[in-house]
């Protein structure tokens, strides 16, 4: 198995490279500190899975997961994120990201676990997204059931801080 790391804190990524090669026994192809750096190290290395920070700087992690939808593979994506709210739950989805890890929860066995089942392509949830995302269900109002497909899109651009223009 082969994977790629996107990270910009360096324990971060230190502590996931360990669980990656000396735990699980997997390769890393690749370390990328921002999202442009990791869509071109995806593309050109092709990995299995990649360990994704979806709060990154600049191009964030659901533009990367959004970026690599359309190789012939993609690669499987464990999200990694200190966020864990309405709308992260609902990218989630959206992006069709197989796992999710709370940074705060990202204890050595729940990492090495979550990466795992990652890797072999089964989902991972950690608790504190599945909470959210059955409270997001069972809300009538939630915006992913209020707004259109398109008008999430915009909604989306608009949190990206882009022109009316670009938009």
């Amino acid at each position: 198995m082969r994977a790629v790391i996107v990270d910009d804190h360096p324990s971060i990524i230190e502590h996931v490279h360990k669980v990656i090669v000396e735990d699980l026994g997997y390769e890393v192809v690749g370390i990328a500190i921002n999202g442009m750096q990791a869509i071109e190290m995806i593309l050109h290395t092709k990995p299995d899975f990649i360990v994704l920070d979806l709060y990154l700087p600049g191009v964030g992690g659901f533009k990367v997961a959004e970026a690599i939808q359309y190789m012939d593979r993609p690669p499987w994506i464990l999200a990694f994120s200190g966020h864990c709210d309405d709308y992260t739950v609902f990218q989630v989805g959206r992006y069709k990201i197989i796992g999710f890890l709370n940074k705060p929860m990202a204890v050595h066995d729940a990492l090495k676990k979550a990466v795992a089942s990652v890797a072999q392509g089964i989902p991972y949830f950690s608790e504190a997204f599945l909470a959210t995302k059955a409270a997001l269900h069972k809300n009538p109002k939630s915006f992913d059931k209020v707004l259109t497909n398109r008008e999430q899109t915009i909604l989306q651009m608009c949190g990206d801080l882009l022109t009316d223009k670009e938009i």
